[in-house]
């Protein structure tokens, strides 16, 4: 095929051709090889070392450009977020003795075979992952787990509760990260299923 040079407009082949001891295809080129030597293109491939570098950079620059523009930055927003609908699905309060005025003032207790930290930084794993974590817990604030870990809370309470999250939280990690749309549809087992347990401890 023939093409015309988009520098010097001669016409030039585009068929494969022997360069350096290999064969090269030309096909795509919109310069002759005399205005563009094979290799010398501001597009050529890059190493791996520089391709990180070149995304680091862009990463860096959306983050601070986020940050500016909505006084915190995607990540820490993206974790936020995440606890805020898991804390809201779990009835949006200590499920002791109901407490709700912070989000910063609750907690997850683990019932049982704790593998992760649930801090802020575990929020930013897949929904799934979390969703299979907090299955072991119950919401609880700080007052209520102080009280727990010095064993004043009865162990089968909070057994109780931690099964009714479970059944709550059933099927969760199937749906897709939509805190609106999912808080809307587990409203009605919020109700019937953790509250129901806090009232009876009344």
């Amino acid at each position: 095929m023939i093409k015309v040079c988009s520098l010097c407009h001669n016409e030039f082949s585009t068929t494969s051709t022997m360069i350096n001891g290999k064969m090269r295809n030309l096909q795509n080129r919109t310069k002759c090889l005399k205005c563009l030597p094979f290799g010398s293109s501001l597009y050529r491939r890059k190493s791996i070392d520089d391709i990180r570098s070149a995304a680091a950079t862009k990463a860096k620059k959306y983050y601070q450009d986020y940050k500016a523009a909505n006084g915190i930055d995607p990540i820490a927003s993206r974790r936020y977020e995440r606890k805020q609908n898991v804390i809201v699905i779990l009835g949006g309060q200590c499920q002791l003795c109901g407490y709700n005025k912070t989000q910063r003032n609750l907690a997850f207790h683990h019932a049982f075979n704790k593998v992760y930290e649930t801090s802020s930084r575990f929020f930013q794993y897949s929904m799934q992952r979390i969703m299979a974590e907090i299955k072991k817990c119950i919401l609880v604030c700080h007052n209520c787990h102080g009280e727990i870990h010095d064993g004043l809370v009865d162990r089968s309470i909070i057994e109780d509760l931690r099964s009714a999250n479970e059944r709550v939280l059933d099927g969760f990690e199937e749906r897709p990260y939509k805190p609106s749309h999912q808080v809307r549809l587990l409203d009605a087992r919020i109700q019937g299923d953790c509250h129901e347990q806090t009232e009876e401890m009344g």
